[in-house]
């Protein structure tokens, strides 16, 4: 049969473990053609999930397939059965477990376009056959994509079916397009509710910026992720920044993998963190020295903590606008979810932890100047995002971060660059490099963890020898320079050492923003747009945006608009106005493109209903 010699093809020595529900459909004749084990669950009464979960215990397989809603009931049991055979010691279940894979499968209607052979004679395959093919376009691209827009037909078995489907395709946007249904995040934002305070863990996630109810995720394969709904967008998220590389990068995951299976945690020293740290000092200009923690707000808090011990003084100067993590010396005037929800000063940071906190304009030297000028001998450090990514992607005027090297220099007081977000991204060795404006201490932190938790401080030796156990500025962490975190940052900084990786991000972050400030443009949308590298940033503003006053003066409500008419054609942008855009390697031109068609549908249709 053409289908089973495609699968075989397609397949031969690529695994040798497969699982898979009788809910999909698949016949156990054809499992016994394809050469390798297969199960297929027929067990009556505890319904086709338990038994398939049965099967796959047995067999400890690595791969299951189910049909999308008993997806997140496969992955509850793994994670139940996981914990017992954790807890009775079995140490060759553990492995496996920790290695499965759990692929949903959706109505051929999600995935015909990238089955070309469907094309060679529909009316000849059976529904086993269907099913199958399903199965086989699932690992064949590794990719989960739903909701295309298309009507979903259960059956998709004659011609007459797939030509249906093909008009729907080729019918006129504002004639095909309905509101996809996100029914199941409605409902796990509902029940995070009840356990969690406001229902989300990261503030902006809630999307008070934009209004409406979050989108809850559940994969990520380059530059897309898909819902729990199964609704398919282009990330230009990408979990914050972290994900230089693309979702789920092969050489990340694996580095992941073979890490926790060594063990993922000793609370001892490890070669992996003398590794990451050879990288980091050989890519920034300014380091030195590095030391790890586990978060961008623990890395600005003990690089404060730096300052001050290494300066012997107390004050520190900060800009408003910029975001520091949620460190309570730095939490005022702040940027991201901070300003997002209007509320950049938080309750519960007394005023004596503030008081040493001096609050300018970025973008201002004069009032940088006053202010050091009006403490002579009293400023610890000057603490910046040297690109402000926090406030919307806001960047510095010609000559404003010499300035602030010239000031700090004079007056004896560190300039901390924070470069968590920039640091790596906007160059290899970040801003520092392609301003060619040295710091005396960098923060870091998520490129360098490759997408799991982790921060650092770097910068001279002389510097960081103050830490403890040399010096007398305490830092500790019990997950400090953990071995996940840093075997997902050697392979990212890895990839980013390849040639060609940053001209290769500038194209992509061009690309992107030109389209959009033509697009804005030939619509006569007042709008900003700026990029570097791979960071990308745009405001509803008729005038230029260099500080926190001129973005607040942003159309925000028209931001939320334009954020849901995009979310509904699959592109997922920054949920606030404050906050900057991340591309990838993996954001290529055609995804790029299909952004910019989307937001040339979304203020069609936008302005046709206004």
């Amino acid at each position: 049969m053409p289908l089973l010699a495609r699968v075989v093809a397609n397949f031969a020595g690529a695994t040798n473990e497969l699982v898979l529900s009788v809910d999909a459909g698949f016949d156990p004749a054809l499992a016994a053609q394809l050469g390798f084990p297969a199960v297929v669950d027929r067990s009556p009464g505890n319904g086709p999930l338990g038994g398939m979960l049965s099967a796959f215990a047995e067999m400890h397989a690595r791969y299951v397939f189910a049909v999308a809603g008993d997806a997140p009931l496969v992955e509850a049991d793994f994670a139940r059965r996981l914990a017992a055979a954790r807890q009775a010691g079995d140490e060759a279940v553990v492995p496996r477990y920790l290695e499965r894979e759990v692929w949903r499968i959706e109505p051929l209607a999600a995935l015909y376009d990238r089955i070309a052979f469907l094309r060679e004679g529909v009316a000849a395959f059976a529904q086993e056959e269907y099913a199958l093919h399903r199965v086989v376009a699932r690992l064949r691209t590794r990719y989960v994509s739903f909701g295309s827009g298309a009507p979903e037909f259960t059956n998709v078995n004659t011609p007459e079916d797939y030509e249906r489907l093909r008009e729907s395709e080729r019918a006129p946007a504002t004639e095909k397009r309905a509101r996809p249904t996100r029914e199941r995040s409605f409902a796990a934002f509902e029940r995070a509710q009840r356990v969690i305070p406001g229902g989300v863990n990261s503030t902006v996630r809630a999307f008070k910026g934009v209004g409406g109810t979050p989108v809850f995720m559940a994969s990520g394969s380059g530059c897309r992720i898909a819902d729990i709904d199964g609704n398919e967008y282009i990330d230009f998220v990408m979990s914050w920044g972290p994900l230089i590389l693309g979702h789920a990068h092969p050489a990340v995951v694996d580095a992941v993998r073979r890490a926790a299976e060594r063990g993922t945690s000793f609370g001892t020293p490890t070669e992996a963190e003398s590794e990451l740290a050879e990288l980091v000092v050989a890519m920034v200009p300014s380091a030195e020295k590095v030391r790890f923690c586990s978060s961008g707000t623990e890395a600005t808090t003990f690089a404060l903590r730096l300052a001050r011990g290494y300066s012997g003084r107390e004050k520190i100067v900060k800009f408003a606008g910029c975001y520091h993590g949620g460190t309570d010396a730095l939490l005022v005037s702040a940027g991201s979810s901070a300003l997002t929800i209007g509320k950049p000063d938080s309750a519960g940071v007394t005023r004596g932890t503030v008081a040493d906190t001096i609050v300018v304009p970025f973008n201002d030297l004069d009032a940088v100047r006053a202010a050091f000028e009006a403490h002579p001998g009293e400023i610890a450090a000057l603490i910046v995002e040297p690109y402000a990514g926090n406030m919307g992607l806001v960047l510095p005027r010609p000559g404003f971060l010499a300035g602030l090297r010239e000031v700090t220099r004079a007056s004896g007081a560190l300039l901390i660059f924070d470069e968590v977000m920039t640091g790596f991204r906007v160059a290899a060795g970040g801003v520092q490099e392609r301003e060619g404006i040295l710091p005396d201490v960098t923060t870091l932190g998520k490129i360098i963890g490759g997408g799991l938790p982790v921060g650092a401080v770097a910068g001279p030796a002389e510097i960081m020898d103050r830490f403890t156990p040399e010096g007398d500025v305490f830092q500790a962490g019990t997950l400090s320079g953990n071995p996940l975190a840093m075997a997902a940052g050697i392979a990212t900084l890895r990839a980013l050492g390849e040639p060609g990786v940053y001209p290769r991000l500038d194209a992509a972050g061009a690309r992107f923003t030109e389209g959009l400030d033509d697009l804005f443009t030939r619509h006569e949308v007042p709008h900003q747009t700026n990029h570097r590298g791979s960071m990308a940033g745009f405001f509803f503003a008729s005038e230029p945006v260099v500080d926190l006053t001129s973005a607040k003066k942003s159309d925000t409500a028209f931001y939320a608009q334009f954020f849901h008419a995009m979310l509904d054609r699959g592109v997922y942008l920054a949920p606030s106005q404050f906050e900057a855009g991340f591309l990838s390697l993996a954001h290529d031109d055609a995804a790029i493109d299909a952004t910019i068609d989307a937001a040339e549908d979304a203020l069609a249709d936008l302005f046709a209903t206004a």
